[in-house]
């Protein structure tokens, strides 16, 4: 039974290195939550780009094919037919122009903050050297009494 307290800092080592590795490694749950955050994030940003990309489309087809809407976007241009005349107001400012729409946001992801394996390895042993020094240091103060 001496020797065998001896053994309790590795398995102290061990279970402190699984356990933290679970938790905060780089394929621990913190990362994997993290991870999944992102992908929420992404898909939304997806979807945001997909209803964009539709409404372009739509307003391409509509320019394509329909001369209303041709006719609508050339007089915002400060357009017109042949035979129109325009009667400009002072102070208004001009025509009205219409904003350049966007086509979507970049989105750039964060990494996953986790601890890295080594770090993890090095207080895993740690904690078993300390375990180990506070074994045998008390081996020797029992030691000291008994003389």
């Amino acid at each position: 039974m001496r020797t065998l307290k001896y053994i309790i800092p590795i398995w102290l080592s061990l279970v402190f290195y699984a356990v933290a590795a679970f938790v905060a490694g780089p394929s621990g749950v913190n990362a994997y939550r993290q991870l999944e955050e992102e992908k929420e994030k992404q898909e939304k940003n997806i979807n945001v780009l997909k209803q964009t990309s539709l409404a372009l489309e739509g307003e391409k087809e509509a320019l394509i094919y329909d001369e209303d809407t041709i006719s609508v976007y050339a007089r915002n241009l400060g357009y017109g037919e042949s035979g129109e005349r325009f009667v400009r107001i002072v102070g208004l400012g001009g025509t009205l122009k219409q904003p350049a729409k966007q086509a979507g946001e970049v989105y750039a992801y964060n990494e996953p903050l986790y601890k890295d394996d080594k770090t993890i390895r090095i207080i895993a042993l740690a904690i078993g050297a300390a375990a180990l020094f506070i074994i045998a240091l008390a081996d020797v103060i029992l030691f000291i009494k008994r003389l």
